[in-house]
């Protein structure tokens, strides 16, 4: 737009509730949730409309961002009733972000863990699919100990249910 200064297009340019959804790619119902829940107090038109900024839908990116990676909604209330008290609270929302970060860093290691467990049980089935080999009779469960289910069994004291457990012959049943 020639003539009009990127903060004049920051401040200036206005979305109904309904474009902001749009570009932000979550419902209007989103959005009014956010607002209800005090995250981004949004003005309105003489009409009563909700009309927002750029600077609010970059601001409702970020705190989407957040959420996407797990914050809680009283993260997001914490993190924006410190951006309001301005910027002498550049530090408790940088401390504040870097737990979340340090939250969010943990789960990622677990899920590679998870899906490393995945590919190891997709590894499995290519091979046993693979031509010239006939496996035999496999049980249901047909992975090694090591598998990601049995270390979290193990993990969590639980017996390992990899081997099927056959009756004693002193218990006078015949074994299979």
């Amino acid at each position: 737009m020639a003539g009009v200064s990127a903060e004049q297009l920051y401040t200036t340019q206005l979305y109904s509730i309904g474009e902001a959804a749009a570009q932000l790619g979550v419902s209007t119902h989103t959005l009014r949730y956010y607002e209800r829940e005090g995250l981004l107090p949004v003005p309105r038109t003489p009409g009563g409309q909700r009309s927002y900024r750029q600077g609010d839908l970059d601001l409702l990116r970020f705190l989407l961002c957040l959420r996407a990676t797990g914050m809680g909604i009283q993260g997001l209330r914490e993190y924006m009733a410190l951006a309001r008290a301005g910027r002498e609270t550049r530090p408790q929302r940088r401390d504040l972000l870097a737990r979340h970060e340090a939250a969010v860093a943990a789960q990622l290691a677990e899920t590679q863990v998870h899906l490393q467990a995945v590919q190891r049980k997709i590894a499995l089935y290519d091979t046993l699919a693979a031509p010239l080999q006939e496996p035999t009779a496999t049980p249901l469960w047909d992975d090694s100990p090591d598998d990601a289910l049995c270390l979290a069994a193990e993990q969590a004291g639980l017996p390992d249910q990899t081997t099927p457990t056959q009756p004693s012959p002193s218990q006078g049943e015949p074994r299979a």
